[in-house]
């Protein structure tokens, strides 16, 4: 498909948007800005994650598992999906920015009250998430997405996948500075892999900083955040934090507010 590499759109997206910006490309294809094309005034803006006519399976399994997630207020949501013979696309709807670039602009803003009533939403939404069976397995800051009212939502789902309770998987997937240890080293792991990735999400929310080779060095975080950093990246997962737990801790409950 030409579509990422030349930015020509397919003919499916044309008939039913206006195509008003690129937002990411990859090597799986592009997101764009789009508008409905409607009669009426108003007309909504989404998102279109385009990908290569190959990777049919892939969008396939994505639309899926959100579809499965739609109920969930913290997890972008999918407007439809899309597949023919040119493309694959799947419309979801259309946040402002990730939290690296809502960090860095002032979009979220640097204050340790809002990022742990923000960073409990995320918690809150994971922990939903593995109640309903689902492991993301990729969750890093570029994948939290901000709204215009200002809340945090998962997205892009390409590397999650479903879990039985008790069950293990194997597959060795996501982005090296927030893959937990047992991933890499262990070959087998369970949801407690999205737990460690939180834990470095926090850090990086606090020192602005990505923590490279997962290696933290703490500067500014308060003493409570760098308590519940260190027991979300426990090395060991049987004596990593729980989401459950981590929601009472005091980082958190000290600064609860209703999202």
């Amino acid at each position: 498909m030409a579509c990422a590499a030349t930015v020509v759109m397919p003919e499916w997206v044309t008939a039913h948007y206006d195509v008003l910006r690129e937002l990411g490309r990859g090597a799986y294809g592009g997101v764009f800005e789009l508008r409905e094309k409607s009669r009426w005034i108003k007309k909504k803006k989404v998102a279109c994650k385009i990908l290569d006519v190959e990777r049919e399976k892939s969008q396939s399994h994505e639309a899926a598992i959100m579809k499965k997630l739609h109920n969930l207020h913290g997890v972008v949501c999918l407007k439809k999906a899309h597949c023919d013979s040119t493309c694959s696309c799947m419309v979801m709807e259309l946040c402002e920015c990730d939290l690296v670039t809502a960090m860095a602009t002032g979009v979220i803003e640097y204050d340790k009250i809002q990022i742990a009533q923000h960073f409990r939403h995320l918690v809150k939404t994971i922990k939903a998430m593995h109640h309903a069976g689902i492991v993301h397995r990729d969750l890093k800051p570029e994948n939290v997405l901000v709204t215009k009212k200002r809340e945090l939502k998962v997205g892009d789902f390409g590397t999650a996948v479903e879990i039985e309770k008790g069950g293990k998987l194997h597959e060795v997937t996501g982005t090296w500075n927030y893959m937990a240890p047992e991933m890499i080293f262990q070959g087998s792991y369970d949801e407690r892999v999205d737990v460690y990735a939180l834990g470095l999400i926090l850090y990086f929310m606090l020192e602005l900083k990505t923590p490279e080779d997962r290696k933290i060095d703490f500067q500014q975080c308060p003493a409570a955040a760098m308590d519940l950093i260190n027991k979300m990246i426990d090395n060991d997962p049987a004596k990593r934090i729980t989401l459950d737990e981590a929601l009472r801790h005091p980082f958190l409950q000290h600064h609860h507010k209703g999202y």
